[in-house]
């Protein structure tokens, strides 16, 4: 890896007027679509610059149908995780991409390639961060009892769902709830706070800090969706 990151274009700090994102998809792509509306309306001042899936996923055909650029590297193809890092680095780089979001990307990124974007690689994680890294975040939280859950966007770093939280949004969680009402409701305010966040990143980044992302109200009328919640950086 470090050998393919010598001498050719880095993950640069500049002003970002529009900076070109990339999306990292493995499955649905539910996050993807709502960048993507994010962007087209001019809420998220930044350029899609292309959708890449590990994978054959509902999400690609998506971004696909949608006019944007898609690629899929087969993690399953490539003989190591090396090859496939240096691929997605490759492509990455050809693109110019500034920004990383991690969309549904089931895949551990190395920490050289981690390191190589210099905290600009994003992602949302279905859980109320530190609580309950990993999978299954739902049922864990349903079998603990909580009654708050929620989603949290952060910077991704080499420890897993470890790094600094950029903002979360909460959820009731009521007695009558199961696995998929509840994975619902919290689906529906990442819809909400990625773009957000994504946004607010950018406009920080160019500031040369990362401050507080505003509290809101959500502006969702469901009434399970409580709030977007700010975190210091």
């Amino acid at each position: 890896m470090s050998c393919l990151m010598a001498g050719i274009y880095k993950a640069y700090d500049k002003k970002m007027i529009n900076p070109n994102i990339a999306i990292l998809i493995s499955g649905y792509g539910k996050n993807m679509e709502a960048i993507i509306q994010s962007s087209k309306n001019n809420d998220l001042k930044a350029i899609i610059k292309i959708v890449i899936a590990n994978k054959d996923c509902m999400g690609i055909h998506t971004a696909k149908e949608l006019g944007f650029k898609t690629l899929i590297i087969n993690r399953k193809e490539m003989i190591s995780k090396n090859s496939f890092e240096k691929k997605l680095l490759s492509i990455l780089v050809t693109n110019k991409i500034d920004i990383i979001c991690l969309a549904g990307f089931m895949e551990i990124l190395s920490k050289e390639f981690i390191k190589y974007w210099d905290n600009k690689i994003l992602n949302i994680h279905p859980s109320l961060l530190p609580l309950f890294p990993g999978l299954n975040t739902h049922k864990r939280a349903l079998k603990l009892g909580m009654s708050v859950h929620g989603a949290t966007v952060h910077i991704v770093t080499e420890h897993i769902d470890k790094g600094p939280i950029l903002s979360q949004g909460v959820v009731r969680v009521f007695k009558t709830d199961n696995e998929k009402k509840l994975k619902e409701r919290v689906s529906k305010i990442e819809h909400i706070l990625y773009p957000k966040t994504i946004s607010e990143f950018i406009k920080n980044l160019n500031n040369n800090q990362i401050n507080d992302i505003d509290i809101e109200k959500s502006k969702n009328n469901e009434k399970n969706i409580d709030t977007l919640m700010s975190i210091n950086v």
